[in-house]
């Protein structure tokens, strides 16, 4: 069955094959499928080898050598042989799936001789330190420990991506270790504006035990200052390397407009805009059987992503 390859391309493969295949997974990979989300992405063939190879990438623990905080764990993903590193930063509320975005962009990323190291940063997927202490200088230290592991195993071209929350600090790792290029997608590029967006009487909120309301979570009133002083940082940045923009134009998360007036500060920016596709490319939440059509988006963008990718490390090796 061909790649490209998806739900009613085959005669068997309809709703009920789609159950079997579900059930194949979960014998296969000793793993149960336990949302709608998960369910809707055996609607393609590269969606579930995706599925496979997050689930077959090697977990990894990557050490602060400060000791400033616990280990931060990765997915590893090793090409036979490569040209270059991403290192994948994902959103607020999310994991290093990054609801199996950054399972296809690791999957992808691979057939351009990239090696992707994919975290779990504080207070998010298996990382031991808790959301009521998450820190976004924290979160840089991660990421500049995640770009020095993986670059000590892989020579070339040197790449950040974050996605919306990560994206921010992603910026601000990678200036700071001045790598090659950092991707920004329905990038954050203000946290004090996000903060406002999510829950503007946030500050009037905070609770007895130091917390404030965000994005479903409880973040340490700490974090308010943290972004006045990351996106100070982000403002004044102008890195002579590639800055590359993925936004989605129905985004109503992050609207595209803001993420497009901040990629015009940087001196060397690209804007990729994907058309009718709503916060991490999901699709609008007006569209019918909306699950399968979000499966379908991510699957172009993180086509996008990784051509792009590719092509920037193949063109400096």
């Amino acid at each position: 069955m061909p790649d490209n390859a998806r739900i009613y391309s085959h005669p068997k493969w309809d709703s009920l094959g789609q159950l079997q295949i579900m059930l194949q997974l979960e014998a296969r990979t000793r793993t149960e499928v336990a949302d709608a989300r998960t369910f809707a992405r055996l609607s393609s063939v590269i969606s579930i080898a995706s599925i496979l190879a997050a689930r077959q990438a090697e977990t990894v623990l990557i050490q602060d050598p400060l000791g400033r905080h616990p280990s931060t764990p990765a997915s590893y993903y090793r090409p036979p042989s490569s040209i270059g590193t991403v290192v994948l930063v994902h959103g607020i509320s999310a994991d290093r799936h990054e609801w199996g975005l950054y399972d296809l962009l690791s999957l992808m990323s691979l057939d351009y001789e990239l090696a992707v190291l994919a975290i779990d940063y504080q207070g998010h997927g298996s990382s031991e330190v808790p959301t009521s202490q998450l820190s976004l200088r924290g979160i840089v230290s991660e990421i500049e420990n995640a770009q020095r592991w993986v670059s000590e195993r892989h020579s070339g071209h040197r790449a950040i991506l974050g996605n919306s929350f990560g994206a921010g600090v992603g910026l601000v790792a990678g200036v700071q270790l001045g790598v090659d290029l950092v991707g920004m997608s329905c990038a954050v590029t203000s946290y004090e504006a996000d903060l406002a967006r999510v829950n503007a009487n946030s500050m009037a909120k905070t609770s007895p035990d130091g917390t404030i309301p965000y994005s479903g979570l409880r973040l340490p009133a700490s974090i308010v200052a943290e972004m006045a002083d990351i996106d100070e940082r982000l403002r004044a940045v102008r890195p002579d390397f590639p800055v590359l923009f993925f936004h989605g134009t129905a985004d109503s998360d992050v609207p595209c407009e803001e993420a497009r007036q901040f990629a015009k500060t940087m001196p060397n920016s690209e804007f990729y805009a994907l058309d009718n596709m709503d916060h991490t490319f999901t699709a609008p939440i007006e569209q019918k059987q909306r699950d399968e059509a979000t499966v379908l988006n991510r699957e172009i963008a993180a086509s996008t992503i990784a051509e792009v990718l590719g092509a920037s490390a193949r063109s400096r090796t």
